[in-house]
């Protein structure tokens, strides 16, 4: 019987499907938009990682390349001007014609400031997409109400005529079949239009009955969803496969510690006359034996610089506790990667210059075997026996170029940093919570998930016990959805002061509190389930699932309660009621399973 269930399983693998988790986002370079700074990246992709899906980011202003490896494509316009919005709308049809399921947040580009195209447009729109946009449209939001909704509304907003929206008339063209998720209407007028909807091709939603920006900040600081993002995203995307994981490991929520070497040497009040670094090892790393990554800048090591002997020795007792992990926050602290300008130089011909409100140097190109290798060697001369350092944490603005990143690959190194993530009761919103990468150019830099005290203190300058504040999105950000792990992340002059110090006792007196339901891993553990995310592969036959190329993954989720049966590589399953999800801890580089709904 053994034998028969075995070949029954290796038999639907021959015939299963590979689930595609591909989508191709796009910004609008021509309004100052890029790859990093986008709605989509800024807002979304969290959700859409949650879901399991990878983005990508293409300029709509450039050429399209192949789309064939894509499922998804999502356009995000937030007013209806486009460079060249014919050009616009037929790179969207492109899509759609080549089976890419397209996704239109917004309004549709009709416009380019100067001319409205929407003679040309609308006929496109109406063949290709089966709808035109009417005669009626209304900014008057005193005027327009939602009608009705299957998502649920006000979520962390109240859809409120006091705020800035739109009413914009779609005409479905007669054999339309369009699923209705919102509908709006302009009361003075009597009449209703669909505000979002699902269609074969893909789907379409207004921006403003589903997410909400403060149109009078440049900054869009104020950002909250109407509808919830997770219901708005299972109703288009496909969440039904067993997703890959990152928060989770043993049925546990994932936490872990990394901290950027700024401050290593500076005076401490804490403890009178030693340096932070020390007293970091005295009053948190000797008192809370977590998993932890510590970083130093090399520069404030090595005695051609600004090193001393007491510094190497404090580094070299912190690295010697068996629960450090250890890293390099390079060897000068570059400031700005893409422009090259550093914190501190060697080279005595530098050229000064200004990184915002700091005297810094430009060097036109930050010089990569100095600041990354070389600061990554020196860091292993000073480890005990059995440790390697083999991890960069990201200096400055954390924007690592393509060469950066490339870099990284070619000398067997893992890097992470940026993202700056926040969900508490100043950004009270998923809104604020970043995705596991960003997306450069073909290559990936992975981001932290947490954001660091210089942020909560106005970069270093004020509310020094800003830091406390932290535990709000630990909790947020775990419950009642699982989407980040608990990252603390903060650099040594937390323990300069003593009230940035008593801010960091609360983070580490909450880990210790709930260490029992926490999983405690390493920085680059957690990188390394991040490249197992982008990495692993997923086919289907029904209810039999073929994970593949999973060696670096721990877990897969499935929504709702299920039971697992005809195994391999499956070391566990264990339902969590509070979210109504199934995670599955998974063991092998190859494994198979058939899902049986509860």
């Amino acid at each position: 019987m053994k034998k028969i269930v075995l070949f029954f399983i290796f038999a639907l693998s021959l015939f299963a499907s590979d689930i595609n988790r591909n989508i191709i986002a796009f910004y609008d370079s021509s309004k100052g938009d890029n790859e990093r700074l986008n709605l989509i990246h800024e807002s979304f992709e969290v959700i859409l990682n949650y879901y399991g899906y990878i983005v990508d980011y293409a300029d709509i202003n450039k050429d399209l390349n192949s789309t064939k490896n894509y499922k998804y494509a999502i356009f995000w316009f937030s007013d209806n001007i486009s460079k060249n919005p014919v050009e616009t709308v037929k790179k969207i049809v492109k899509l759609k014609n080549e089976g890419v399921k397209t996704i239109i947040i917004g309004s549709i580009p009709i416009s380019d400031s100067n001319k409205s195209y929407i003679a040309e447009i609308n006929p496109i729109l109406n063949s290709e997409f089966g709808f035109k946009i009417g005669d009626i449209w209304s900014d008057d939001s005193r005027d327009i109400r939602i009608k009705s909704s299957k998502l649920k509304l006000n979520f962390e907003k109240k859809y409120g005529y006091l705020d800035s929206g739109f009413f914009l008339q779609l005409v479905p063209s007669s054999n339309s079949k369009f699923n209705e998720l919102i509908s709006a209407e302009l009361i003075s007028e009597n009449i209703t239009s669909l505000a979002a909807f699902k269609a074969e091709w893909g789907a379409y939603s207004n921006e403003d009955k589903i997410y909400f920006k403060d149109a009078s900040d440049s900054n869009n600081q104020v950002r909250r969803w109407i509808v919830n993002p997770f219901e708005f995203a299972k109703a288009i995307f496909d969440t039904s496969y067993p997703i890959p994981d990152v928060t989770t490991k043993n049925g546990k929520r994932v936490a872990y510690i990394h901290i950027d070497g700024d401050g290593a040497i500076s005076k401490s009040e804490v403890i009178k006359n030693d340096i932070c670094a020390d007293v970091y090892y005295q009053k948190i790393a000797k008192v809370y034996p977590f998993k932890t990554g510590v970083s130093f800048i090399v520069s404030e090591l090595d005695k051609k610089y600004k090193g001393s002997d007491n510094a190497i020795a404090v580094a070299k007792k912190i690295y010697a506790l068996p629960y450090i992990e250890a890293a390099s926050h390079t060897y000068t602290h570059p400031l700005n990667w893409s422009k090259g300008i550093v914190a501190f130089t060697k080279d005595s011909s530098a050229k000064k210059a200004m990184h915002g409100t700091v005297s810094a140097y430009a060097m036109g190109e930050v010089d990569r075997d100095f600041e990354i290798k070389d600061s990554v060697d020196f860091i292993n001369k000073l480890l005990p026996a059995g440790k390697t350092c083999n991890s960069v944490y990201w200096s400055g603005d954390c924007l690592p170029t393509k060469k950066d990143l490339e870099y990284i690959k070619e000398h067997n190194l893992t890097a992470f940093n940026g993202g700056d993530s926040f969900f508490d009761s100043v950004k009270p919103s998923y809104a604020y919570l970043y995705p596991l990468s960003r997306y450069v150019d073909g290559q990936r830099q992975i981001y932290s998930t947490g954001s660091n005290e210089n942020i909560y203190t106005s970069l270093w300058t004020q509310n020094f016990w800003g830091f406390a504040r932290v535990v709000e999105t630990f909790k947020n950000s775990g419950s009642p959805v699982r989407l980040m792990p608990i990252n603390l992340y903060y650099h040594f002059y937390s323990l300069e002061k003593l009230a940035s110090y008593n801010a960091l006792l609360v983070a580490y007196r909450y880990l210790n509190d709930n260490k029992n339901d926490l999983e405690f891993i390493y920085p680059t553990e957690f990188i390394a389930s991040v490249e197992g995310f982008f990495d692993v592969k997923i086919s289907q036959n029904d209810s039999v699932f073929k994970i593949s190329n999973a060696k670096k993954l721990n877990t897969l989720r499935l929504d709702g309660r299920v039971n697992i049966i005809n195994q391999k590589g499956v070391g566990s399953f264990i339902y969590d009621q509070k979210q109504n999800v199934t995670y599955i801890s998974i063991n092998s580089d190859d494994v198979e399973f058939e899902v049986v709904r509860v």
